[in-house]
């Protein structure tokens, strides 16, 4: 707008003439050089006006936005501000709004609460603050309270009473979404189903209930696995374990967390195992005749070899084996697993007594004692293989009959008790011997097993007319002309009167065998 002091004026803008009240053609921007003069007297012309135009006749372009911005809530929380998302351009002004058109001037768009919030955001020309963008953007503020939990349970399929190899358990696995927004790209894993244990796969059972595969907020996920138990497993007594589940939220912000046992923690899932723990001992002696006499004498010695056998479902460590007879040579054992034997690493030698000689015989038992990775031991009564009576002593389900050696005696003898016994009709030890017994006729025998049970008794006992061979013929709870079991039993011989070999009575351990 040209305004002139003079009431009839004509002007001049850059050296083109033009007459007030004339329209002409809308000029660019630019600098301008404008003057006026009196229509009347050309002469009359003021100095020049530099004038500057700067034109936007459609204002400025709507603010550009890079995006909403969206974020999952933190500790301590965090400000989300709008202005974060917008650009505008050279010699413009941002100016916000809660509306799309209208609305309220807003001084901070910020969120700094879990929800969401959108502002509009309106380009303001500097030169000109009537000069507005035409349009405004929007801008979505978002902080999700996003949550995501895993709870792994477990339950053993057990074959017995106890966990054995073989035995399996199925893991049943719980995805909840504890936040505010879906949750895509759920991914589940467990170290325990991967490499280098045997690969499991894990398998969704259900609960995508619209089948729209996001995790909704209302919905839980199941999957399941089932592990096959190892021996290292077994070994140590337990399962423990943790698996990962991972997600997304809107596409970019990820979530994820450790298994728990509830939806409140991360604790490890640990399945209990039952251990069997079980060691055999076996106990066997050969005697060495020395001289070659084919008697037992002081000085000479029993080799005993040993065999220890893992009869439980653990691994078992540190074996030793005490024996109040003779110091045991060799061990201990490092491992022994599940089924497996050794019999060539203890061994012991004992040299026989004069008190062995007169008792006819070598009774002992030994004990091996081991125990697993956890420090818990076991421990086993030794067993003489021979001996198939099998009587289990300590009640562990294993036989611990004791090793009994018999110690041949020198035949010829005025009075001589025999202490081997072997039926089998070949002519050798068919009875229970005892020499020089009929020259003391006034006697009483009775024999009886190992839990006191009368199996025998007869007076003016004799080797020819009413011996001994096997056959129960007692006079209490055994039923007469039985076999008796292969076994240890004890007799106790008593002479009536003066004439007798020595003593009154002699008592002692008589062996069976079949």
């Amino acid at each position: 707008t040209i305004v002139s002091p003079l009431g009839d004026f004509e002007y001049s803008i850059n050296g083109t003439d033009y007459q007030a009240g004339l329209v002409f053609e809308e000029l660019a921007s630019g600098i301008y050089e404008v003057t006026v003069r009196n229509s009347d007297d050309t002469t009359c012309v003021s100095t020049a006006t530099v004038v500057e135009i700067d034109l936007a006749p459609n204002g400025p372009d709507a603010p550009v936005s890079s995006g909403d911005i969206l974020e999952c809530a933190e500790e301590p929380l965090q400000t989300l501000d709008a202005n974060d998302a917008i650009s505008v351009g050279i010699d413009e002004t941002v100016v916000w709004y809660d509306q799309a058109n209208g609305g309220n001037i807003v001084a901070t768009p910020i969120l700094n609460s879990i929800g969401t919030v959108t502002y509009w955001a309106e380009a303001v020309s500097d030169l000109d603050p009537t000069c507005v963008s035409s349009e405004r953007t929007s801008v979505t503020l978002t902080l999700d309270n996003c949550s995501i939990a895993l709870v792994k349970e477990g339950e053993i399929n057990s074959s017995g009473d106890c966990t054995v190899l073989g035995d399996s358990i199925t893991y049943t696995f719980s995805v909840y979404n504890l936040g505010s927004s879906p949750i895509t790209n759920i991914e589940l894993t467990d170290p325990l189903l991967e490499d280098p244990n045997p690969f499991v796969e894990i398998v969704f059972v259900g609960g995508d209930d619209n089948n729209d595969n996001n995790l909704d907020i209302n919905e839980i996920w199941i999957y399941t696995a089932t592990y096959s138990i190892s021996q290292a497993d077994l070994d140590i007594g337990e399962v423990f374990n943790q698996a990962t589940v991972n997600g997304l939220v809107s596409g970019s912000f990820e979530v994820s967390d450790l298994s728990g046992t509830s939806v409140e923690n991360d604790n490890p899932t640990i399945i209990e195992l039952c251990q069997d723990l079980s060691i055999e001992l076996e106990k066997a002696g050969i005697f060495n005749d020395e001289n070659g006499d084919g008697a037992a004498q002081s000085g000479e010695t029993i080799t005993y070899s040993f065999t220890v056998i893992n009869t439980g479902a653990v691994t078992l460590y540190n074996i030793e084996i005490n024996d109040p007879l003779v110091p045991v040579q060799g061990g201990p054992i490092a491992s022994l697993e599940p089924g497996e034997s050794d019999n060539t690493t203890f061994s012991a030698v004992y040299v026989i007594t004069e008190n062995d000689i007169d008792a006819g015989e070598v009774i002992n038992q030994a004990t091996v004692v081991g125990e697993d990775i956890n420090g818990n031991t076991i421990e086993d009564l030794s067993d003489d293989p021979e001996d198939l009576s099998d009587v289990d002593l300590n009640g562990n389900g294993n036989p611990d009959d004791p090793t009994i050696i018999i110690l041949p005696q020198v035949a010829g003898a005025a009075f001589e008790i025999y202490n081997g016994l072997t039926p089998n009709n070949d002519g050798l030890n068919d009875h229970f011997r005892i020499d020089g017994i009929e020259d003391y006729p006034n006697n009483n025998l009775q024999i009886f097993n190992r839990w006191g049970v009368l199996v025998f008794e007869r007076d003016g006992y004799n080797n020819s007319t009413n011996a001994f061979i096997g056959k129960s013929e007692g006079r209490t709870t055994v039923k007469e002309d039985d076999n008796l079991p292969t076994g240890t039993y004890f007799y106790i011989l008593t002479f009536i009167g003066d004439e007798n070999p020595g003593e009154s009575n002699y008592s002692g351990y008589l062996y069976l065998n079949r």
